[in-house]
């Protein structure tokens, strides 16, 4: 009963964080709401492990554990894939702008050495 009682604080407190990065234009409303669903259902089974073992069974899994795990992982592998596609954006981006600096750097130095 004591770790459903800190798991629920956690999930309050992973909430009201999801929203007020919404008010504070960090998320977008998709993101807030993505964030409250998936807390909230970390929340039911938390509260309901039945739940999980009837949907893993629906799946034909063995136990609701192993599903959650599954789960899991899949979500896991996503998000690093998101990030992974997120950090070559930032990367090329990067890249580009290095050059243009570095372009202009050039031009500078050219104009300066020709007026000496």
């Amino acid at each position: 009963m004591l770790l459903q009682i800190i798991a629920t604080v956690f999930l309050l407190i992973a909430l009201v964080k999801a929203w007020n990065k919404y008010h504070d234009k960090t998320f977008s409303l998709i993101e807030s709401s993505l964030w409250t669903v998936l807390w909230l259902a970390v929340g039911i089974i938390f509260w309901q492990p039945e739940i999980a073992s009837r949907l893993a069974l629906f799946f034909g899994i063995g136990r609701g554990a192993d599903l959650i795990i599954y789960v899991a992982v899949i979500v896991i592998v996503y998000l690093l894939f998101r990030l992974f596609v997120h950090v070559d954006k930032m990367d090329r981006q990067l890249t580009k702008l290095v050059r243009t600096v570095a372009l202009q750097d050039e031009k500078k130095d050219r104009h300066t050495d020709s007026k000496l």
